[in-house]
């Protein structure tokens, strides 16, 4: 789990495919513990950034358990995070 402070709400304690929590909390949580942007996580998880903006407000994820477990493949390292935001918000460029 490279990318992920230990201080991370949630960090550890349970998988997005056991977690009881609205697919909102869990994603703005994958957000902000891989430290990158909603449209960073767009990419990633293969969404457009429109459509994380409505799971983030709430709006039904009509696939949510293979959302749940693609978080999940990535909190495990299986699959690369998204890119860390920079000093703007903006992803980093690759060195």
């Amino acid at each position: 789990m490279t990318n992920v402070p230990p201080e991370a709400p949630g960090f550890g304690e349970v998988s997005p495919l056991e977690d009881a929590r609205p697919i909102a909390t869990i994603l703005r949580a994958f957000i902000d513990r891989h430290r990158t942007t909603d449209a960073g996580a767009a990419a990633v998880l293969g969404r457009s950034p429109r459509t994380i903006t409505r799971y983030l407000a709430g709006e039904p994820c009509e696939d949510e358990a293979g959302l749940r477990a693609l978080l999940a493949l990535i909190d495990e390292g299986r699959l690369p995070p998204p890119r860390p935001r920079g000093r703007k918000g903006r992803p980093r460029r690759p060195a």
